[in-house]
């Protein structure tokens, strides 16, 4: 497991990242292109398996997570359904080499809130996807949770990605 932190000022939010690539090389180039949007401050946790993101998932909270299809312990594409199924307060953007329409539809139908294929993709496309999938997110949470009966504050507060839990307390 690789962390990484990128610090800028000029947002006071600093996204959590999950990354789940079984690629180094790939990896490696995701997180260069995070790196190219100075005011994308983040921090990236790197995995290279499924059973770590669960481990992941399990100990700590993240705003997103990115998502290879295809991992040595899951082939056939079942990483995003087990990864939803583990965590489904979580946004997830598909990183994929298929540039495939029926797969990504497939993909968003399954839980993803976006698809991308790795080699079309920029670093200011990157950085406006995981933030619209994480505002996509949070407001279908939120239509959600008009629709359903009130949870525990606790509950709530656990289901909220980590950037919106501040304001959610009250905070700026």
């Amino acid at each position: 497991m690789n962390t990484e932190k990128a610090t800028h000022e000029v947002e006071s939010e600093v996204v959590e990242v999950l990354l789940v690539e079984d690629n180094p090389g790939d990896a490696r180039l995701i997180r260069e292109k995070l790196l190219e949007v100075p005011s994308f401050q983040h921090h990236v946790t790197h995995v290279g398996r499924l059973s770590e993101a669960r481990r992941q998932l399990a100990n700590a909270r993240f705003d997103v997570a990115l998502l290879d299809l295809v991992l040595p312990d899951k082939p056939r594409m079942g990483s995003l359904i087990e990864i939803y199924d583990q965590s489904a307060r979580l946004p997830i953007v598909v990183l994929t080499g298929l540039d495939d329409e029926t797969l990504a539809m497939w993909t968003l139908e399954e839980g993803a809130q976006d698809y991308l294929v790795k080699d079309q993709i920029d670093g200011q496309s990157l950085v406006r996807c995981i933030r619209h999938a994480m505002k996509r997110h949070t407001t279908q949470s939120e239509r959600l949770r008009r629709l359903l009966p009130p949870l525990p504050e606790r509950e709530l507060a656990k289901s909220l990605p980590i950037s919106s839990r501040s304001q959610a307390a009250g905070g700026a």
